[in-house]
């Protein structure tokens, strides 16, 4: 990353990552979430809370997280 970091003139602290796909993103962005708050015991606990319209990656990734589809919440888009 640092190559892209210097050509966008960004600062020297910034790091990141490239992804392939929404759905890894979705897992690794759960997983993290999850790692940041959490031992792997209390997982099943834990809620996603996402718009109606929001991927099927999302239900996916809390299945492979350990939060269980039933720890997803959808909330009903509004237009």
């Amino acid at each position: 990353m640092s190559w892209l970091r210097q050509m966008l003139g960004l600062p020297g602290g910034f790091d990141g990552m490239f992804t392939d796909t929404a759905s890894i993103s979705s897992l690794l962005s759960i997983v993290a979430a999850r790692h940041a708050v959490t031992g792997s015991d209390t997982a099943a606990k834990l809620r996603i809370y996402a718009s109606t319209e929001a991927h099927s990656s999302i239900d996916k990734a809390a299945i492979v997280a350990g939060i269980g589809r039933a720890g997803v919440r959808r909330i009903p888009a509004r237009r």
